[in-house]
């Protein structure tokens, strides 16, 4: 039996895709860590599909948020209380049910703690992962973390709290599933396995199967969002989450964004906050409520992207894995604007990654004239005029 394993809406809807295209005769299971991130009704909807013979939702420990910093200091040091906490629901749930694979995202959002549950039932146990954002196509540390971000709690995590389950979790490690293999780097240890795009014409055996359950829970999910909303706007806006070296000049998303209501106030905008951070942003971007449509629900985009035209759309943002779905899991190319070179920080720090982004965007484009990276505003402007103009054009 296999074991899925997913803390975004994202990898909920790559580990069905993983599910039908490869194991479609296999019995699985599927666990959802229920972040405030995570979409009920996606849940609740993979649920009545019947892909997965159960699908379990695993609670996330809070103690940790209530404690002083230094009860946070000595809870690190208690790692098996830890554990138990999540060891008690899966003996609720599993039990000593054996798994013969498990896949997750990544080593971080708690999966340290179910491999080491799988592992104590099966010590063979294979563990693959399945893409879950621009993380799977870095380097393979990225994966391995305990955290998605780095800093001393990440270190102290794995060499400490995880260990040594993280080095076993490695070495059991087999698989990677990513929509585009050839933007993959430095994944030499791990099998690269190509998941099959979201399109009607995709010549995989399980299509029969396939497709049609894609494409019934993608529509279904559009009844729960203001699909006009999206189909009306011509430009997203998406926000980057201030984490890492995004925060020390986060406040400039609020000054690029200003410019461009400023310059194109007949212009339909829809803000798209990222998922983490949406509550925080809610009151800056909803002042502008005549102008604009804030997004609040965290339904995934991929819900979006399946149900209208996406490519006669503008899509803006810093640096962020929305930019590249539409073309790796739907084979569509709206306009792609990346700001990152318009922050100050990207001058006073290395910002390789969003680079090497643009890069494999630009590669997987067939029409590499919808892809841009302004070096300024001015700019910027230049660019949205020059695409407005030229849809105009076409009509």
């Amino acid at each position: 039996m296999l074991a899925f394993y997913a803390w975004t809406d994202l990898l909920l809807i790559n580990h069905i895709n993983v599910k039908n295209a490869f194991y479609p005769d296999d019995k699985a299971d599927l666990f959802v860590l229920m972040l405030p991130r995570v979409t009920a009704n996606l849940v609740e909807t993979i649920r009545n599909s019947l892909v997965f013979t159960n699908v379990y939702e695993i609670q996330l420990h809070q103690w940790f948020e209530k404690m002083s910093v230094f009860q946070k200091i000595c809870s690190l040091f208690r790692r098996n209380y830890y554990y138990k906490f999540y060891c008690k629901q899966l003996e609720q749930s599993v039990g000593h049910r054996l798994y013969k694979s498990f896949f997750i995202g990544a080593f971080w959002a708690e999966s340290l703690h179910l491999i080491r549950y799988f592992l104590s039932v099966n010590s063979d146990l294979e563990i693959n992962f399945v893409e879950e954002g621009t993380v799977s196509y870095q380097e393979v540390s990225g994966l391995l973390k305990c955290m998605p971000r780095k800093g001393i709690r990440e270190i102290f995590l794995r060499y400490f709290h995880f260990y040594p389950w993280n080095r076993l979790a490695r070495r059991q490690s087999k698989a990677l599933f990513v929509y585009q293999p050839s933007l993959i780097v430095n994944k030499k240890w791990l099998d690269i396995i190509q998941i099959p795009s979201i399109t009607q014409e995709n010549p995989i055996p399980q299509k029969a199967l396939y497709y049609p359950i894609m494409n019934e829970l993608l529509e279904s999910l559009a009844n729960d969002i203001d699909i006009k909303s999206y189909v009306n706007a011509q430009i997203f806006y998406c926000v980057s989450p201030p984490i890492g070296q995004y925060n020390v000049d986060y406040e400039e998303n609020k000054s690029i964004f200003n410019k461009i209501i400023n310059e194109f106030p007949s212009v339909q905008i829809l803000i798209r906050p990222h998922p983490d951070c949406i509550a925080n942003e809610l009151e800056y971007f909803q002042k502008f409520d005549d102008k604009i449509y804030v997004e609040t629900s965290t339904l995934p985009m991929e819900v979006v992207f399946h149900n209208i035209d996406i490519e006669s759309k503008i899509l803006i943002a810093r640096n962020s894995s929305i930019l590249i779905i539409p073309k790796l899991m739907f084979e569509k190319e709206p306009y792609i604007i990346m700001t990152h070179r318009l922050y100050s920080g990207y001058e006073k720090y290395d910002d390789s990654l969003s680079e090497t982004y643009l890069k494999q965007i630009y590669s997987l484009y067939g029409n590499k004239d919808r892809v841009f990276a302004p070096k300024n505003e001015e700019e910027l402007i230049v660019v949205i005029q020059t695409i407005l103009h030229n849809k105009q054009q076409l009509r």
